[in-house]
């Protein structure tokens, strides 16, 4: 009986899909593989992290695969996505970064503190020195018309739900 409902079940999902392309034999494409395994021996395939160790176990982050950050409020989550596309944008990248958690002047200020290697909390609270004010602001003055990485957070109303369909 599971058997058959899987079997109508996928059935159903081919007819409504209009590109019968993505539903094919996981042989089909040998070419394919062989392409992508002639990638794999050069190195590095996708966005480049700061570290050697993770990029040697995932050759990257992978535009097909989903990667999850998952940790407790207030660990470094986003400082730590921060840093991965402050990396990626330095690698030559175009970066997108968006939170639904903070403004987009609160992801300019901690991405502009990374890129100027200025410290986060001394900026967020105007504690720096001369100084480090006129080296901070010249940098980000000197990268105001760089378009390759953008940030998006004000006005996003997203809300978080569960669903239990199956109850």
């Amino acid at each position: 009986k599971a058997l058959e409902e899987m079997d109508k079940f996928f059935s159903g999902l081919r007819a409504a899909v209009p590109d019968n392309n993505r539903v094919k034999s996981i042989f089909a494409d040998a070419a394919e593989l062989e392409r992508d395994y002639e990638r794999s021996k050069m190195g590095v395939t996708g966005v480049p992290t700061p570290w050697a160790t993770l990029n040697a176990l995932t050759q990257g982050w992978q535009p097909e695969e989903l990667a999850v950050i998952a940790a407790r409020m207030g660990a470094g989550k986003s400082f730590l996505l921060m840093i991965l596309a402050k990396w990626a944008w330095e690698q030559g990248y175009k970066v997108l970064f968006i939170s639904t958690e903070m403004s987009r002047i609160s992801n300019r200020k901690r991405i502009s503190a990374l890129v100027a290697k200025t410290s986060y909390g001394r900026l967020r609270r105007g504690n720096l020195t001369s100084m480090e004010e006129s080296t901070f602001f010249d940098k980000i003055r000197n990268l105001s018309s760089d378009s390759n990485f953008l940030t998006m957070g004000d006005g996003m109303a997203v809300t978080l739900g569960v669903y239990r369909d199956w109850e």
